[in-house]
């Protein structure tokens, strides 16, 4: 057939019938060719070593390995062919791509172990693996032709996204190995809490603790400066979260200038700033908890001096007030709420 290809260097060994030894031995040349001449009349085996010829490693008997031939005085024998398929290679990985290179798997990309990949042949699924820890499929002794290889869904971890094909047609040549790689996004989760303490002002959540709502957190890329940031608020149980979130590293913090934390005081971490926190590749970063402890609100309660202008802020000659009840009233208000000057 046209497409068919002779095998150049292999071994084909010429036996005489009832003889131990070999009478002959040729190797293959251009197209496949091989010839025996000078050979006397009587019965004959040629044959060739699949099992031990390098020459056919990969390919696949079609025919018999040994044939026996009648070679009569003064003719000749053509035509003692041998049929093999030949078969090749189709491999790749499966990874996170971190860096956006498209090239090959290298850090800080990560590999996606327990993909399942599938070798299709027109219709029909002619072949299955699972990735390695490495990311590695492998479909290996593959006649030669036209696939198309996949990645199942269904097998992906929650959460990633491609960054390319998930199929693609692929040749598998003759000796040769095809290679072709499966690219994901694969972000993480970065959460915490925000917490008033109300007892110890030690940086731990202890019984008594209340969640603070409505907290602005910031999330700052250090990696990729020109990205972000973000900003989530914290709900009811004073909880937060950013997802999904690319690999990289990050810095947490709240301004303790905005409600409703600002007249509070940062207790842990102080100031309220949580750096460098490094994210991986489908990681989930839970527990970037803020504490903070109650503030001191100082209040100066005076009489102003005869003849001046009232004006809200302490001059001189003004005279301080003792004994004033003074009350703070708030969504939060502290456990005690009066004092006296």
């Amino acid at each position: 057939a046209p497409a068919d290809e002779g095998i150049v260097g292999v071994t084909v060994t010429l036996t005489k019938f009832g003889d131990a030894a070999p009478t002959a031995t040729t190797v293959t040349v251009a197209g496949g060719l091989y010839a025996f001449a000078d050979v006397e009349a009587g019965t004959y085996t040629v044959s060739v070593d699949p099992a031990n010829d390098p020459f056919l490693s990969y390919k696949s008997a079609l025919s018999a390995t040994s044939r026996q031939v009648e070679v009569l005085s003064g003719g000749s024998v053509e035509n003692i062919d041998f049929w093999f398929c030949c078969y090749g290679d189709l491999t790749g990985r499966v990874y996170c791509d971190n860096d956006g290179n498209e090239g090959y798997l290298n850090p800080p990309d990560k590999p996606l172990p327990g993909v399942t990949v599938e070798l299709v042949s027109g219709a029909a699924v002619v072949a299955t693996d699972t990735t390695d820890a490495a990311g590695l499929y492998e479909f290996l002794y593959k006649a030669v032709g036209n696939y198309t290889v996949r990645v199942v869904a269904s097998s992906l971890p929650a959460g990633v996204t491609p960054l390319g094909p998930t199929s693609s047609e692929e040749l598998i040549s003759c000796e040769a190995q095809a290679e072709f790689d499966f690219r994901y996004r694969c972000p993480a989760t970065v959460s915490g809490h925000v917490y008033r303490e109300t007892i110890d002002c030690n940086g731990e959540v202890t019984a008594g603790d209340i969640p603070i709502a409505n907290v602005e957190v910031t999330l700052v890329s250090l990696s990729d400066p020109s990205s972000g940031p973000w900003i989530q608020f914290t709900n009811a149980a004073g909880y937060y979260e950013f997802s999904p979130v690319d690999p990289g590293t990050y810095r947490i913090q709240v301004d303790e200038n905005k409600a409703p934390v600002r007249v509070l005081k940062a207790s842990f971490p102080t100031p309220a700033v949580i750096a460098p926190l490094v994210v991986e590749a489908l990681g989930n970063y839970p527990d970037n908890d803020f504490f903070f402890c109650p503030g001191t609100i100082t209040v100066t309660v005076v009489k102003k001096q005869r003849g001046k202008n009232c004006l809200n802020v302490i001059e001189t000659g003004d005279t301080p007030i003792a004994g004033v009840e003074v009350t703070l009233t708030g969504a939060n208000p502290p456990a005690f709420q009066q004092t006296l000057t």
